[in-house]
């Protein structure tokens, strides 16, 4: 059996075991694809269901672990977040913390009430 690994951009390229792109051609292919046909994001959205009504950045939050920063106004993934001024305390699931010890020091890590913390063993959370 042959697994095809072509760069699914069409660029003639191998893509790496597991991958359908070679790295940053997925951007290439996102940005010709928007060209030709013509699909402009608010269309997208539309398409996908998302608009005034029914915010995309709030699904994100909800549904792909994205964090609501309560000390600045930074929306997004969390391993980008790099504000420090949330208020002491604030302990809201969508407010990304700096571990102040162990393995993980430094880096800003979901709140303690944060729903992605019962995905990941206890032995790993303590």
């Amino acid at each position: 059996m042959t697994v095809d690994r072509g760069c699914f951009c069409g660029c003639g390229e191998e893509a790496e075991l597991g991958r359908r792109f070679v790295q940053g051609h997925d951007v290439t292919a996102a940005a010709a694809l928007r060209a030709v046909e013509e699909l402009r994001l608010p269309h997208q959205l539309a398409v996908l269901g998302f608009g005034p009504e029914r915010s995309v950045v709030e699904a994100a939050v909800r549904e792909a672990g994205w964090v609501r920063c309560s000390g600045c106004a930074y929306v997004g993934p969390s391993a980008t977040h790099t504000c420090t001024d949330a208020p002491v305390g604030d302990q809201s699931p969508t407010t990304a913390l700096r571990a102040e010890s162990g393995a993980a020091q430094g880096r800003l890590l979901p709140g303690a009430a944060d729903p992605t913390w019962e995905t990941v063993p206890l032995h790993l959370r303590q």
